[in-house]
């Protein structure tokens, strides 16, 4: 982690590219995107799980 640190103030340059990622990634993280992955990943954990339980899979 230091050298991580190191390298980031030794190069302004890069920090200025990873301060840029980190305001496109936020930007693009409304609630509403937020929302539609919370909700496909529930229902991946609801289709596993009853394809798990079901009489089939035994």
């Amino acid at each position: 982690m230091r050298e991580y640190v190191r390298t980031l103030a030794a190069d302004p340059a890069l920090r200025a590219r990873m301060g840029e990622a980190g305001r496109r990634r936020v930007l693009s993280r409304t609630w509403e995107s937020v929302c539609i992955d919370l909700f496909a990943r529930y229902e991946e954990v609801i289709a596993a799980r009853r394809q798990a339980t079901s009489p089939m899979s035994a």
